[in-house]
């Protein structure tokens, strides 16, 4: 789903710059060739110029698509989407890191719940992306990235991921406290879940009658029984993000694991509902973002009961993150450095 935002937020962009924009399904429209995989791409993995998932298309036949249509800007979504040879025909590459995988792939192999099959590939996979990023640097390429601190680590450009913000937001109608939302079958949102229902005897000890809704799709068991367990409403399936988000206080996103930048709190921030982050949830965001953080269990107990107390504060934070995505995270406001990017 993240990607998927990502290329939706650049196509706008680069659509609003007046480019044409055709997709290109690397797996399904050019999928892997022998003689690729062998000819080009193997060597190229072993001096590191490329990252193993790489192998899973055509870069000849890609290379041969490029050629039909001439495009001006070729965009490459994702290291597993770029090979050196990409960057010989005329045109201009964009190597898009979204994040660092190699950051990435390490952290979700020390996710809870994990396999060991999906763990000891997330583990042999970082090596590889961590080697490629590092030599990408000496690439004659345009590099950029989503998130905040994966950009500044990488030494690109940052360009984040971009949403749409409302028109008008409508007034609150909160009769919940709390709120998390996002894929509930995705390891690192379950790692949360499992860690908000070890702190809620903590939350109810401070605020008896305290409520929360966890949201989203495809939830496991292990969401489920910990909404009945602590007496939480789970609501699986919901139409439309801007009713849910009215009928709560504040959202919190006690994320141990995540990179890049995360679309749920972009998008609670655009219908102004403030929200508490975790480090990792806050790192993709750039410095001036309007969130309260916190670090550890004591302090994330500490902020919900001040900022349940506060509605003035609430009001306050909401309406900043509001504001603050509404000038940076929309596509309407990278146009200028796609039509840059385009002229150049």
């Amino acid at each position: 789903m993240g990607t998927l935002k990502r290329i939706e937020g650049l196509q706008a962009a680069f659509e609003g710059a007046g480019a044409e924009v055709e997709q290109i399904l690397l797996r399904s429209e050019h999928p892997a060739r022998a003689r690729d995989v062998l000819g080009t791409s193997l060597p190229a993995l072993v001096r590191g110029d490329l990252v193993p998932e790489t192998l899973s298309w055509s870069v000849s036949g890609t290379l041969g698509h490029l050629h039909r249509i001439a495009p001006d800007i070729v965009l490459c979504c994702t290291s597993r989407a770029f090979h050196p040879k990409l960057t010989q025909g005329p045109w201009h590459t964009v190597l898009d890191f979204i994040d660092r995988l190699s950051v990435s792939y390490r952290d979700r192999s020390t996710v809870r719940g994990v396999g060991l099959l999906e763990r000891g590939a997330f583990r042999c996979l970082a090596g590889p992306n961590t080697r490629f990023e590092r030599r990408s640097r000496g690439l004659h390429v345009t590099r950029i990235a989503a998130g905040w601190t994966d950009a500044r680590e990488l030494q690109a450009t940052w360009v984040p991921v971009t949403i749409p913000v409302p028109d008008s937001v409508s007034p609150p109608e909160p009769h919940t406290d709390l709120l998390f939302f996002g894929n509930l079958k995705y390891p690192p949102n379950v790692e949360a879940v499992r860690r908000l229902s070890d702190l809620w005897p903590a939350v109810l000890s401070r605020r008896p009658g305290a409520t929360i809704v966890v949201a989203g799709r495809n939830p496991l068991p292990l969401v489920r029984a910990a909404a009945e367990q602590r007496g939480w409403t789970l609501e699986e399936d919901f139409d439309q993000l801007g009713p849910l988000i009215r009928s709560v206080r504040l959202a919190v996103v006690p994320l141990w694991h995540a990179s890049g930048i995360q679309i749920k709190v972009l998008e609670a921030a655009a219908h102004g509902l403030p929200q508490i982050l975790s480090p990792a949830a806050r790192a993709g965001l750039d410095p001036d973002f309007p969130s309260v953080t916190a670090s550890d269990d004591s302090e994330l107990l500490d902020q919900i009961d001040m900022l349940l107390d506060d509605p003035t504060r609430r009001q306050a934070l909401g309406a900043a993150s509001r504001e603050h995505v509404s000038h940076l995270y929309t596509s309407e406001s990278w146009v200028g450095w796609a039509r840059t990017l385009l002229q150049s």
